[in-house]
């Protein structure tokens, strides 16, 4: 029965996936955050849409902001992401980060063309 709901889910991951994107969603804002989208990054990888994207970005864990970045990166050079408005905030607030990995990467994501 999974194997049949997953064929018809529409996502990344299927309906496994698509119950843990929603968990990420609901937990956006709260101290759960973090943990949902390690939780999501466990069992489909890296996200692939613009609104878990900003979700990782938020999570304030270097180790998930730089899946969240490398998956905007991927998505930009592929052409299926823009780097809107609200990602573009979200990048620059990472710009100035104190890590020092989440920082430059940040920088080198809002220099690319």
């Amino acid at each position: 029965l999974k194997q049949i709901d997953g064929l018809f889910a529409k996502g990344k991951g299927g309906a496994e996936g698509e119950r843990l994107a929603a968990a990420v969603r609901e937990a956006r804002g709260t101290p759960g955050l973090a943990a949902a989208c390690r939780e999501y990054r466990e069992a489909v990888g890296a996200p692939a849409d613009a609104a878990l994207i900003a979700c990782f970005l938020d999570a304030a864990d270097p180790e998930l902001e730089l899946a969240g970045l490398e998956a905007l990166r991927a998505g930009l050079g592929a052409g299926t992401l823009a780097l809107g408005s609200g990602l573009r905030t979200q990048v620059r607030m990472l710009a100035g980060s104190s890590d020092d990995a989440v920082a430059p990467a940040a920088e080198d994501l809002l220099d690319a063309p």
